[in-house]
């Protein structure tokens, strides 16, 4: 495993708005790299050290997160939403990748980030989007580690946040580790929503041997995505519950075979009402 970051990462323009994010991995030869051929997109996250976190507001503002499942995260509800992240001139990105090679030789890969953008900052009736970032581990690490004599079967639950914002929910995505069934969206103690998980839906997702009994082990390949969430409002109380099953979905192991930290990720996009929208700079 390898994590790293880049700083002053190339911006894709400026002063524009941002409405579709996709991240990739490949090969120098520009072949699709995934747990098939060994080399994962364990996660990256994109950051804009210009400006303050939502949800972490100690943090810098985080933008965009993938895991290896790589779901398109699509701000414009193809484009059913007037709403974008705005990119201002003055905005620095950073790149913070953790890749996983299971080979016993270094490799060397890309990683790629597609974009879609409006070359103008505030086209006619376009709202600001704010990435709402609820995890299980709140503001301290993602990464959940599980006791020695964890049930097979569990879930965890994220402490609340108190939205700070208003403004309709334009998109919502999910990620899991390997052994999720699902990531529960709540609103005050509610189902907003639920992000379920697919397995070795394709090729790269598939890896022989690998499972229990030397059965083909699949992996986490998709999360289903939540449109028609309706409004955020100021003071409503929002948090997230990961599903695990190790029984029914072989989770990640370590080089040693111990399990490995689990994750409970929801990222949500929310385009702000009119008097919501200000920039929030990271002093």
């Amino acid at each position: 495993m390898a994590s790293f970051s880049l700083r002053n990462a190339t911006k894709p323009c400026s002063d524009c708005l941002i409405t579709f994010m996709l991240a990739g991995l490949e090969y120098e030869d520009g072949s699709y790299a995934n747990a098939n051929t060994g080399m994962w997109l364990h996660h990256v996250v994109l950051l804009n050290l210009a400006q303050k976190d939502t949800v972490c507001p100690s943090h810098p503002e985080r933008i965009f997160a993938s895991g290896n499942e790589r779901t398109p995260i699509n701000i414009c509800a193809n484009g059913t939403q007037k709403a974008g992240y705005h990119l201002t001139s003055s905005a620095s990105l950073l790149i913070a990748p953790e890749l996983m090679n299971t080979s016993p030789h270094p490799r060397s890969v890309y990683i790629t980030l597609t974009y879609e953008y409006i070359p103008s900052p505030s086209p006619l009736s376009f709202s600001p989007i704010k990435l709402i970032w609820l995890d299980i581990g709140g503001c301290g690490s993602s990464e959940y580690s599980l006791p020695p004599d964890s049930e097979p079967a569990f879930s965890i639950t994220s402490p609340a946040w108190s939205a700070s914002i208003s403004g309709e929910i334009t998109f919502g995505a999910a990620h899991p580790h390997d052994g999720g069934l699902d990531v529960k969206v709540l609103r005050n103690d509610e189902w907003a929503c639920v992000s379920r998980a697919t397995y070795g839906e394709s090729e790269g997702y598939r890896e022989e041997g690998e499972g229990e009994g030397g059965r083909e082990h699949e992996h986490v390949s998709g999360m289903s995505v939540c449109w028609g969430l309706g409004r955020m409002e100021r003071g409503e109380e929002w948090g997230v519950v990961v599903r695990y099953d190790l029984d029914a979905r072989e989770p990640m192991r370590g080089m040693h075979g111990d399990l490995e930290p689990v994750m409970g990720i929801a990222l949500l996009y929310v385009a702000l009402d009119a008097d919501e929208e200000s920039e929030d700079l990271l002093e």
